[in-house]
């Protein structure tokens, strides 16, 4: 892991801000504003949409008593709705009333109590219920593993790709950050050559927190990094994201960092 101090000298190979701001979703945050439900391109307005979505969660799968929440985020052209799911037993179930009947791309998410988040991307039919086995937990899997953080302190939750061939991450950030100014986060991966631990790829954003409020989700920042990655020997790959002040009273603050292993 690099320190905070290297990263103001070394070239961002990912775009900033600008780039980021273009591409935005809702999460599970609970402070997050929901958007508003839309009728799709069916031509009801899914008051009468009795369907529904159910993940189940067998033996195969993640333990149901570490998930915290699941959301599933329905998309349809400029249509956007966000569901919270209903646990019951060893499931969970998105009831899509108030959706019109059509196929709307779909994210679900699991969040769990061990700083794991699990998406799945499908493209649903809501004029039929749906069920889905769960995630296994594995990094390769129909799920894709993301390393999740929901920092109290700072009102933040963070979540970004385990995977170096992912690009996806997403972040949410009160209206006021206290006590600092500035978000940086980083990905590096590593490949063990000759017995050394050598860089084989690197991948920042740095941007104002007063010009970042609420919740984004991306998968374009990240893109040149997760296509250097895709045939790419690694070892482990590591994420962190700190906090920082600039100026006279220039200080970081590391609030989350992790290392994952390549399982292959």
């Amino acid at each position: 892991m690099k320190i905070f101090t290297q990263f103001k000298y070394t070239v961002l190979v990912v775009g900033l801000l600008a780039a980021v701001s273009s591409c935005r979703t809702y999460d599970n945050s609970e402070d997050v504003t929901p958007v508003n439900p839309g009728s799709g391109s069916g031509t009801d307005d899914g008051a009468n949409n009795q369907n529904q979505v159910v993940i189940t969660f067998p033996r195969t799968s993640v333990d149901i008593n570490t998930t915290d929440s699941v959301v599933a985020v329905l998309s349809n052209g400029s249509k956007t709705v966000r569901k919270r799911a209903t646990k019951g037993g060893t499931f969970y179930t998105v009831s899509l009333n108030g959706v019109s009947t059509g196929n709307w791309n779909t994210n679900i998410k699991v969040y769990t109590s061990n700083l794991r988040m699990y998406r799945f991307e499908t493209n649903l039919n809501t004029a039929v219920s749906s069920t889905f086995v769960g995630p296994t937990g594995r990094l390769v899997d129909n799920w894709k593993t993301n390393l999740f953080l929901r920092n109290a302190d700072y009102g933040i939750s963070f979540a970004v790709a385990a995977l170096p061939t992912d690009a996806y991450y997403e972040l949410f950030l009160p209206p006021t950050l206290v006590g600092y100014t500035h978000v940086y986060f980083d990905r590096y991966v590593y490949k063990v050559i000759n017995g050394t631990e050598n860089v084989v790829n690197y991948g920042a954003l740095n941007f104002k927190a007063a010009d970042y409020r609420g919740f984004q989700s991306n998968t374009t920042a990240f893109a040149p990094f997760a296509t250097a990655m895709k045939d790419q020997p690694w070892d482990t790959a590591d994420v962190s994201l700190q906090l920082y002040n600039e100026g006279s009273n220039a200080n970081y603050r590391i609030i989350f960092q992790q290392t994952i292993k390549n399982e292959q």
